[in-house]
């Protein structure tokens, strides 16, 4: 595997991803067109994606860094959904779609 991460943990993050992706037998091209835009969020944030802030992801998104944002929130998911490192809860509420905030928002404000 090759290194281009500068912060080691996000390396690690990549490495695992690719190696599970690859178990997987998902083609290698799917697996590799994440990687610009983990890439980028790095060099712009200077942080591991673990210590990424809502409004840091935000910033990100909606900047012209880079064209196809679905492969961030394709790799957070992948981070949940495999249980590698725990999410920030804003970060979390950032992911939902906007079109569940609402609901989610209810929810939280019902269960207090």
């Amino acid at each position: 595997m090759t290194k281009n991460f500068k912060i080691e943990s996000n390396q690690q993050l990549w490495n695992t991803y690719e190696k599970v992706q690859n178990a997987k037998g998902t083609p290698k091209g799917s697996i590799l067109q994440y990687k610009p835009a983990f890439l980028a969020l790095e060099r712009t944030t200077g942080k591991s994606l673990k210590d990424v802030t809502a409004k840091e992801l935000d910033n990100f998104i909606k900047s012209d860094i880079i064209r196809n944002t679905s492969h961030i929130r394709g790799l957070y998911l992948f981070v949940i959904n495999n249980y590698i490192f725990p999410i920030n809860k804003d970060v979390l509420v950032y992911l939902i779609p906007v079109e569940y905030k609402a609901l989610v928002e209810l929810l939280i404000a019902w269960n207090k």
